[in-house]
Protein backbone atom coordinates (compact mmCIF):
# COMPACT_ATOMS: atom_id res chain seq x y z
CA UNK A 1 0.00 0.00 0.00
CA UNK A 2 1.13 3.52 -1.03
CA UNK A 3 -0.16 6.63 0.59
CA UNK A 4 0.72 10.00 -0.46
CA UNK A 5 0.06 12.63 2.16
CA UNK A 6 -0.87 15.94 -0.18
CA UNK A 7 0.72 19.38 1.59
CA UNK A 8 0.02 19.24 4.84
CA UNK A 9 2.32 16.78 5.80
CA UNK A 10 4.80 17.58 3.27
CA UNK A 11 5.20 20.60 4.39
CA UNK A 12 6.37 19.02 8.23
CA UNK A 13 8.37 16.46 5.91
CA UNK A 14 10.46 18.70 4.15
CA UNK A 15 11.42 19.82 7.71
CA UNK A 16 12.74 16.47 8.06
CA UNK A 17 14.38 16.64 5.03
CA UNK A 18 11.80 14.14 3.04
CA UNK A 19 9.35 16.11 0.43
CA UNK A 20 6.42 14.14 1.45
CA UNK A 21 5.62 11.32 3.52
CA UNK A 22 4.64 8.20 1.68
CA UNK A 23 4.55 4.58 2.66
CA UNK A 24 6.04 2.75 -0.50
CA UNK A 25 5.90 -1.07 -0.68
CA UNK A 26 6.05 -0.98 -4.22
CA UNK A 27 10.12 -0.52 -5.45
CA UNK A 28 8.55 -0.35 -9.07
CA UNK A 29 7.05 3.46 -8.49
CA UNK A 30 9.86 6.31 -7.85
CA UNK A 31 10.65 7.78 -4.85
CA UNK A 32 9.48 10.57 -3.01
CA UNK A 33 12.62 12.52 -3.78
CA UNK A 34 10.78 12.56 -7.36
CA UNK A 35 8.65 15.33 -6.32
CA UNK A 36 8.07 17.78 -8.97
CA UNK A 37 5.32 20.36 -9.74
CA UNK A 38 3.31 20.72 -13.12
CA UNK A 39 1.47 23.58 -14.64
CA UNK A 40 -0.86 22.97 -17.49
CA UNK A 41 -2.66 25.30 -19.28
CA UNK A 42 -5.83 25.70 -21.75
CA UNK A 43 -7.17 28.26 -23.36
CA UNK A 44 -10.38 28.23 -25.75
CA UNK A 45 -12.73 30.64 -27.84
CA UNK A 46 -15.91 30.32 -30.28
CA UNK A 47 -18.12 32.40 -31.38
CA UNK A 48 -21.70 31.79 -32.71
CA UNK A 49 -24.73 33.52 -34.38
CA UNK A 50 -28.49 32.51 -34.61
CA UNK A 51 -32.20 32.88 -35.05
CA UNK A 52 -34.90 31.42 -33.03
CA UNK A 53 -38.31 31.54 -34.20
CA UNK A 54 -40.70 32.03 -31.69
CA UNK A 55 -44.51 30.70 -32.39
CA UNK A 56 -45.92 32.71 -29.73
CA UNK A 57 -43.24 35.00 -29.05
CA UNK A 58 -44.63 37.82 -31.66
CA UNK A 59 -41.85 36.72 -34.20
CA UNK A 60 -38.33 36.20 -34.51
CA UNK A 61 -35.08 36.36 -31.90
CA UNK A 62 -31.88 37.28 -33.29
CA UNK A 63 -28.97 35.74 -31.01
CA UNK A 64 -25.33 36.92 -31.22
CA UNK A 65 -22.61 35.63 -28.68
CA UNK A 66 -18.89 35.59 -28.39
CA UNK A 67 -17.40 32.99 -25.63
CA UNK A 68 -13.87 33.05 -24.22
CA UNK A 69 -12.37 30.49 -21.35
CA UNK A 70 -9.38 29.84 -19.89
CA UNK A 71 -8.12 26.78 -17.30
CA UNK A 72 -5.08 26.69 -14.97
CA UNK A 73 -3.84 23.50 -13.28
CA UNK A 74 -1.58 22.83 -10.93
CA UNK A 75 0.08 19.31 -10.02
CA UNK A 76 2.30 18.04 -7.49
CA UNK A 77 3.63 15.11 -7.10
CA UNK A 78 6.47 12.51 -8.60
CA UNK A 79 5.46 10.03 -11.07
CA UNK A 80 1.93 11.32 -11.11
CA UNK A 81 0.18 14.36 -9.65
CA UNK A 82 -1.23 13.15 -6.14
CA UNK A 83 -2.82 16.66 -5.27
CA UNK A 84 -4.01 19.16 -7.84
CA UNK A 85 -5.29 22.86 -7.89
CA UNK A 86 -7.47 23.66 -10.89
CA UNK A 87 -8.57 27.32 -11.83
CA UNK A 88 -10.98 27.78 -14.43
CA UNK A 89 -12.91 30.48 -15.71
CA UNK A 90 -15.18 31.65 -18.77
CA UNK A 91 -17.51 33.99 -20.45
CA UNK A 92 -20.15 34.42 -22.45
CA UNK A 93 -21.78 38.04 -24.12
CA UNK A 94 -24.90 37.85 -25.82
CA UNK A 95 -27.44 40.31 -27.64
CA UNK A 96 -30.90 39.75 -28.26
CA UNK A 97 -32.93 41.25 -30.50
CA UNK A 98 -36.54 40.82 -31.61
CA UNK A 99 -38.91 39.69 -29.67
CA UNK A 100 -36.68 40.48 -26.77
CA UNK A 101 -34.17 42.97 -26.74
CA UNK A 102 -31.50 42.65 -24.07
CA UNK A 103 -27.92 43.15 -24.02
CA UNK A 104 -26.70 39.82 -21.49
CA UNK A 105 -23.93 36.93 -21.30
CA UNK A 106 -22.94 34.45 -18.87
CA UNK A 107 -19.80 34.04 -16.70
CA UNK A 108 -18.58 30.61 -15.03
CA UNK A 109 -15.74 30.29 -12.44
CA UNK A 110 -14.60 26.69 -10.68
CA UNK A 111 -11.86 26.51 -8.21
CA UNK A 112 -11.26 23.00 -6.77
CA UNK A 113 -8.30 21.78 -4.71
CA UNK A 114 -7.62 18.16 -3.43
CA UNK A 115 -6.19 14.61 -3.55
CA UNK A 116 -6.31 13.11 -7.21
CA UNK A 117 -7.11 9.53 -8.04
CA UNK A 118 -3.73 8.20 -9.94
CA UNK A 119 -3.27 7.23 -12.99
CA UNK A 120 -5.68 4.42 -14.55
CA UNK A 121 -2.91 2.08 -14.41
CA UNK A 122 -2.24 -1.81 -13.08
CA UNK A 123 1.05 0.31 -11.71
CA UNK A 124 -1.26 2.17 -9.01
CA UNK A 125 -3.95 -0.16 -8.06
CA UNK A 126 -1.49 -0.35 -4.43
CA UNK A 127 -1.50 3.19 -4.43
CA UNK A 128 -3.76 5.53 -2.23
CA UNK A 129 -3.67 9.14 -1.99
CA UNK A 130 -5.70 11.43 0.93
CA UNK A 131 -6.22 15.28 1.42
CA UNK A 132 -7.96 16.83 4.72
CA UNK A 133 -10.60 19.46 5.33
CA UNK A 134 -9.26 22.85 4.41
CA UNK A 135 -7.69 21.94 1.77
CA UNK A 136 -10.13 19.95 -0.26
CA UNK A 137 -12.81 21.41 -1.59
CA UNK A 138 -14.78 22.45 -4.91
CA UNK A 139 -16.06 26.46 -5.54
CA UNK A 140 -18.53 27.15 -8.09
CA UNK A 141 -20.08 30.20 -9.56
CA UNK A 142 -22.71 30.76 -12.51
CA UNK A 143 -24.10 33.62 -13.76
CA UNK A 144 -26.89 34.85 -16.08
CA UNK A 145 -27.52 38.10 -17.63
CA UNK A 146 -30.70 38.98 -19.51
CA UNK A 147 -31.62 34.74 -20.20
CA UNK A 148 -34.90 33.24 -21.18
CA UNK A 149 -36.27 30.26 -19.46
CA UNK A 150 -36.50 26.91 -20.78
CA UNK A 151 -40.26 25.65 -22.58
CA UNK A 152 -39.45 22.66 -19.72
CA UNK A 153 -38.29 25.03 -17.13
CA UNK A 154 -40.84 25.21 -13.82
CA UNK A 155 -42.98 27.96 -13.21
CA UNK A 156 -40.48 29.95 -10.63
CA UNK A 157 -39.72 33.23 -12.84
CA UNK A 158 -41.77 35.23 -14.89
CA UNK A 159 -42.26 35.13 -18.63
CA UNK A 160 -39.60 37.23 -19.54
CA UNK A 161 -35.78 37.69 -19.11
CA UNK A 162 -34.00 37.26 -15.65
CA UNK A 163 -30.96 37.26 -14.01
CA UNK A 164 -29.47 34.89 -11.83
CA UNK A 165 -26.10 34.36 -9.80
CA UNK A 166 -25.64 30.63 -8.35
CA UNK A 167 -22.77 29.78 -5.83
CA UNK A 168 -21.67 26.03 -4.35
CA UNK A 169 -19.24 25.06 -2.24
CA UNK A 170 -18.69 21.22 -1.59
CA UNK A 171 -15.60 20.06 0.93
CA UNK A 172 -15.64 17.35 3.13
CA UNK A 173 -13.83 16.15 6.04
CA UNK A 174 -11.28 13.51 4.65
CA UNK A 175 -10.68 12.50 0.69
CA UNK A 176 -9.21 8.89 0.17
CA UNK A 177 -8.40 8.85 -3.76
CA UNK A 178 -7.95 5.95 -5.64
CA UNK A 179 -8.12 3.45 -8.53
CA UNK A 180 -10.45 0.93 -9.16
CA UNK A 181 -11.35 -1.77 -11.50
CA UNK A 182 -11.40 -5.44 -12.47
CA UNK A 183 -7.72 -5.58 -14.58
CA UNK A 184 -7.88 -9.62 -14.26
CA UNK A 185 -11.57 -9.78 -15.77
CA UNK A 186 -11.94 -12.24 -18.81
CA UNK A 187 -13.95 -9.66 -20.60
CA UNK A 188 -11.84 -7.06 -22.20
CA UNK A 189 -14.32 -4.37 -21.87
CA UNK A 190 -14.70 -5.21 -18.38
CA UNK A 191 -10.55 -4.52 -17.47
CA UNK A 192 -11.52 -0.62 -17.37
CA UNK A 193 -9.85 0.95 -14.75
CA UNK A 194 -10.80 4.55 -13.28
CA UNK A 195 -10.45 6.73 -10.45
CA UNK A 196 -12.64 7.25 -7.40
CA UNK A 197 -12.40 9.86 -4.49
CA UNK A 198 -14.02 8.17 -1.11
CA UNK A 199 -15.08 11.13 0.90
CA UNK A 200 -15.43 11.24 5.11
CA UNK A 201 -18.64 13.75 6.22
CA UNK A 202 -18.99 15.39 3.04
CA UNK A 203 -21.15 19.01 3.25
CA UNK A 204 -21.98 21.30 0.24
CA UNK A 205 -23.55 24.81 0.86
CA UNK A 206 -25.54 26.68 -2.30
CA UNK A 207 -26.86 29.73 -3.26
CA UNK A 208 -29.02 31.38 -5.88
CA UNK A 209 -30.17 34.50 -6.51
CA UNK A 210 -32.70 35.49 -9.39
CA UNK A 211 -33.28 39.19 -10.38
CA UNK A 212 -36.69 39.68 -11.72
CA UNK A 213 -38.43 42.65 -10.43
CA UNK A 214 -36.93 42.12 -6.99
CA UNK A 215 -34.54 39.29 -6.15
CA UNK A 216 -35.58 35.75 -5.24
CA UNK A 217 -32.66 33.92 -2.79
CA UNK A 218 -32.94 30.33 -2.74
CA UNK A 219 -30.70 28.88 0.14
CA UNK A 220 -29.32 25.26 0.89
CA UNK A 221 -26.76 23.48 2.89
CA UNK A 222 -26.27 19.63 3.60
CA UNK A 223 -24.31 16.97 4.54
CA UNK A 224 -23.78 13.07 4.51
CA UNK A 225 -22.07 10.16 6.36
CA UNK A 226 -20.28 8.95 3.47
CA UNK A 227 -19.53 10.16 -0.13
CA UNK A 228 -17.96 8.36 -3.60
CA UNK A 229 -17.26 9.99 -6.92
CA UNK A 230 -15.28 9.53 -9.87
CA UNK A 231 -15.16 8.62 -13.17
CA UNK A 232 -16.72 5.55 -14.76
CA UNK A 233 -16.70 5.20 -18.45
CA UNK A 234 -15.94 8.59 -18.98
CA UNK A 235 -19.09 9.33 -17.14
CA UNK A 236 -18.84 11.33 -13.79
CA UNK A 237 -20.88 9.89 -10.74
CA UNK A 238 -21.38 10.88 -7.42
CA UNK A 239 -22.61 9.38 -4.35
CA UNK A 240 -24.00 10.15 -0.81
CA UNK A 241 -25.28 7.75 1.92
CA UNK A 242 -27.52 9.22 5.45
CA UNK A 243 -27.75 12.55 4.10
CA UNK A 244 -29.93 15.59 4.77
CA UNK A 245 -30.93 18.79 2.86
CA UNK A 246 -32.02 22.15 4.70
CA UNK A 247 -33.42 24.41 1.64
CA UNK A 248 -34.46 28.05 2.40
CA UNK A 249 -36.24 30.44 0.17
CA UNK A 250 -36.57 34.09 0.66
CA UNK A 251 -39.30 35.88 -1.65
CA UNK A 252 -39.08 39.06 -3.18
CA UNK A 253 -42.06 40.74 -0.96
CA UNK A 254 -39.70 39.06 2.26
CA UNK A 255 -41.96 35.76 2.68
CA UNK A 256 -40.03 32.87 3.85
CA UNK A 257 -40.34 28.91 3.85
CA UNK A 258 -37.90 26.43 5.10
CA UNK A 259 -38.11 22.40 4.20
CA UNK A 260 -35.94 19.93 5.30
CA UNK A 261 -35.17 16.89 3.25
CA UNK A 262 -33.32 13.10 4.33
CA UNK A 263 -31.52 11.44 2.07
CA UNK A 264 -31.42 7.58 2.62
CA UNK A 265 -29.15 7.75 -0.53
CA UNK A 266 -29.09 9.50 -3.70
CA UNK A 267 -26.64 8.55 -6.74
CA UNK A 268 -26.14 11.10 -9.64
CA UNK A 269 -23.83 10.46 -12.82
CA UNK A 270 -23.77 12.78 -15.90
CA UNK A 271 -23.93 11.90 -19.12
CA UNK A 272 -20.52 12.04 -20.83
CA UNK A 273 -22.14 12.94 -24.38
CA UNK A 274 -25.36 15.83 -23.62
CA UNK A 275 -24.42 16.49 -19.97
CA UNK A 276 -27.60 16.02 -18.60
CA UNK A 277 -27.51 14.87 -15.11
CA UNK A 278 -29.32 11.21 -14.04
CA UNK A 279 -30.23 10.70 -10.73
CA UNK A 280 -31.09 7.72 -8.40
CA UNK A 281 -32.46 8.05 -5.13
CA UNK A 282 -34.77 8.39 -2.23
CA UNK A 283 -35.82 11.07 0.32
CA UNK A 284 -38.16 11.52 2.91
CA UNK A 285 -39.82 15.31 3.96
CA UNK A 286 -39.55 15.03 8.22
CA UNK A 287 -41.13 18.55 8.28
CA UNK A 288 -45.00 19.61 6.68
CA UNK A 289 -44.24 20.72 3.28
CA UNK A 290 -47.68 20.62 2.77
CA UNK A 291 -49.62 22.05 -0.21
CA UNK A 292 -51.80 23.93 2.47
CA UNK A 293 -54.71 23.36 -0.48
CA UNK A 294 -54.87 19.62 0.73
CA UNK A 295 -54.61 17.41 3.76
CA UNK A 296 -51.30 16.09 3.75
CA UNK A 297 -50.49 12.22 2.88
CA UNK A 298 -47.90 9.65 1.84
CA UNK A 299 -47.26 11.58 -1.26
CA UNK A 300 -45.84 14.30 0.36
CA UNK A 301 -43.46 12.51 2.16
CA UNK A 302 -41.55 10.60 -0.07
CA UNK A 303 -39.23 12.10 -2.74
CA UNK A 304 -37.99 9.77 -5.28
CA UNK A 305 -35.81 9.69 -8.29
CA UNK A 306 -35.06 6.57 -10.73
CA UNK A 307 -33.06 6.96 -13.73
CA UNK A 308 -32.24 4.36 -16.23
CA UNK A 309 -30.52 3.55 -19.79
CA UNK A 310 -27.50 3.85 -21.56
CA UNK A 311 -25.65 7.12 -20.51
CA UNK A 312 -24.56 7.59 -24.12
CA UNK A 313 -27.64 6.68 -26.39
CA UNK A 314 -30.69 6.10 -24.46
CA UNK A 315 -32.16 7.16 -20.63
CA UNK A 316 -35.39 7.63 -19.11
CA UNK A 317 -35.54 9.57 -15.31
CA UNK A 318 -38.47 10.28 -13.44
CA UNK A 319 -38.04 13.09 -10.71
CA UNK A 320 -40.35 13.89 -7.38
CA UNK A 321 -39.29 17.49 -6.61
CA UNK A 322 -41.01 19.97 -3.97
CA UNK A 323 -40.44 23.65 -4.95
CA UNK A 324 -41.92 27.24 -4.39
CA UNK A 325 -43.59 29.06 -7.21
CA UNK A 326 -43.17 32.34 -8.32
CA UNK A 327 -45.99 33.04 -6.22
CA UNK A 328 -44.97 32.36 -3.51
CA UNK A 329 -47.15 28.84 -3.67
CA UNK A 330 -45.92 25.50 -2.20
CA UNK A 331 -45.87 22.69 -5.30
CA UNK A 332 -44.73 19.31 -5.79
CA UNK A 333 -43.34 18.30 -9.62
CA UNK A 334 -43.70 14.84 -10.78
CA UNK A 335 -42.04 14.56 -13.97
CA UNK A 336 -40.76 12.05 -16.60
CA UNK A 337 -38.18 12.66 -18.69
CA UNK A 338 -36.32 10.91 -21.64
CA UNK A 339 -33.04 11.13 -23.84
CA UNK A 340 -32.10 9.75 -27.09
CA UNK A 341 -28.75 10.36 -29.02
CA UNK A 342 -28.10 9.64 -32.62
CA UNK A 343 -24.24 9.14 -33.43
CA UNK A 344 -23.05 9.94 -36.92
CA UNK A 345 -22.42 12.49 -38.96
CA UNK A 346 -25.07 14.79 -38.04
CA UNK A 347 -25.26 14.34 -34.43
CA UNK A 348 -29.07 14.46 -33.15
CA UNK A 349 -30.12 14.56 -29.20
CA UNK A 350 -33.62 14.12 -28.73
CA UNK A 351 -35.05 15.16 -25.33
CA UNK A 352 -38.82 14.58 -24.29
CA UNK A 353 -40.49 15.62 -21.04
CA UNK A 354 -43.77 15.27 -19.39
CA UNK A 355 -44.84 17.04 -15.68
CA UNK A 356 -47.61 17.08 -13.38
CA UNK A 357 -47.43 20.41 -11.06
CA UNK A 358 -49.26 20.10 -8.06
CA UNK A 359 -50.00 23.53 -6.17
CA UNK A 360 -52.42 25.36 -3.69
CA UNK A 361 -54.86 27.47 -5.03
CA UNK A 362 -57.75 27.58 -1.55
CA UNK A 363 -58.19 26.18 1.52
CA UNK A 364 -58.84 22.57 1.26
CA UNK A 365 -58.04 22.47 -2.70
CA UNK A 366 -55.34 22.20 -4.83
CA UNK A 367 -54.76 22.53 -9.07
CA UNK A 368 -53.06 20.03 -11.21
CA UNK A 369 -50.69 21.47 -13.97
CA UNK A 370 -50.16 19.22 -16.94
CA UNK A 371 -46.76 20.25 -19.27
CA UNK A 372 -44.72 18.54 -21.84
CA UNK A 373 -42.73 19.21 -24.83
CA UNK A 374 -40.29 17.67 -26.95
CA UNK A 375 -36.65 18.70 -28.07
CA UNK A 376 -34.74 18.04 -30.86
CA UNK A 377 -30.99 19.03 -31.25
CA UNK A 378 -28.90 18.61 -34.83
CA UNK A 379 -25.59 19.48 -35.32
CA UNK A 380 -22.63 18.69 -38.14
CA UNK A 381 -19.28 20.78 -38.64
CA UNK A 382 -18.55 21.41 -41.92
CA UNK A 383 -14.66 22.50 -42.23
CA UNK A 384 -14.31 23.43 -38.42
CA UNK A 385 -17.55 25.13 -38.49
CA UNK A 386 -20.33 23.55 -36.44
CA UNK A 387 -24.14 24.06 -37.72
CA UNK A 388 -26.62 23.30 -35.16
CA UNK A 389 -30.37 23.19 -35.42
CA UNK A 390 -32.95 23.08 -32.61
CA UNK A 391 -36.85 22.64 -32.78
CA UNK A 392 -38.60 22.98 -29.47
CA UNK A 393 -42.35 22.47 -29.15
CA UNK A 394 -45.04 21.74 -26.60
CA UNK A 395 -47.31 22.42 -23.40
CA UNK A 396 -45.08 24.79 -21.07
CA UNK A 397 -45.45 27.38 -18.62
CA UNK A 398 -43.38 29.38 -21.15
CA UNK A 399 -44.98 29.58 -24.40
CA UNK A 400 -44.70 33.01 -24.61
CA UNK A 401 -42.56 35.70 -23.84
CA UNK A 402 -44.86 38.50 -22.55
CA UNK A 403 -43.85 39.12 -19.65
CA UNK A 404 -46.86 37.28 -17.39
CA UNK A 405 -46.74 35.23 -14.66
CA UNK A 406 -45.92 31.55 -15.68
CA UNK A 407 -49.37 29.68 -17.20
CA UNK A 408 -49.70 26.63 -18.96
CA UNK A 409 -50.26 26.93 -22.71
CA UNK A 410 -49.00 26.08 -26.37
CA UNK A 411 -44.88 26.95 -27.41
CA UNK A 412 -42.77 26.26 -30.34
CA UNK A 413 -39.59 27.82 -31.19
CA UNK A 414 -36.99 26.90 -33.88
CA UNK A 415 -33.46 27.87 -34.00
CA UNK A 416 -30.65 28.08 -36.33
CA UNK A 417 -27.08 28.30 -35.16
CA UNK A 418 -23.82 28.65 -36.93
CA UNK A 419 -20.48 28.34 -34.66
CA UNK A 420 -16.97 28.52 -34.88
CA UNK A 421 -13.79 27.03 -31.69
CA UNK A 422 -10.58 27.16 -31.47
CA UNK A 423 -8.37 25.51 -28.35
CA UNK A 424 -5.73 25.80 -27.60
CA UNK A 425 -3.43 23.73 -24.21
CA UNK A 426 -0.01 24.32 -23.34
CA UNK A 427 1.91 22.17 -20.33
CA UNK A 428 4.79 22.28 -18.82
Amino acid sequence: MRIAIALTTCFVAQAQASPCAIVDTDPTLPGCDQLRISATHTLGASAAAGVIASEDAGGALLTTSARADVSYTLGLGDDADFYQVELAAGATARRLDGAAEAFGGSTRLRLRAGSVPPPADVRHLQRTNMSVFPLTFELEHEGELAALPALSARADVARSTYSSQHVELTTRALRFSAVGGNPSAADPANRVLSGVNIDIIPAWFAADLTMQEGTRIDGMGGGALLGVSGDARDADFHAIVGGFEQHGVTLPDGRQRAWLVAWLFRVQVQSPVTGTTYRIGWGILPDDFTLLGRVRDHRDDNIVELGLGDLRSAMIQYQRTPYLMMSGGAAIEDRVSAELVLGGPLHVATHAFVARTERATAILSSMVDWTAGVEADGSHRVHGVDVGLRAELGRSFYGAIDDGAPSPGFGARLGLSVSRAIARTYTR
